[in-house]
């Protein structure tokens, strides 16, 4: 099993968040921004696909450089 583990992606449920807190998590972002639900979407269609048939038990941190 393969797992995603993703980071500040932008949503209504993080965009809601207050704005103190999302400047706190957009300063420990390596790449000074929000994931976008389609950058998570794009590592879970790598996993359904056939490229990645040998691979098991690996976790992708789609974080844009934050280290979880």
């Amino acid at each position: 099993m393969n797992a995603i583990q993703p980071g500040l992606i932008r949503s209504a449920m993080t965009e809601a968040m207050p704005q103190k807190a999302w400047d706190a998590k957009m300063a420990e972002i390596p790449m000074q921004r929000a994931g976008e639900p389609a950058e998570v979407a794009s590592v879970a269609l790598f996993y359904a696909s056939s490229l990645s048939s040998y691979m098991t038990g690996t976790v992708a941190e789609v974080t844009g450089g934050r280290f979880m």
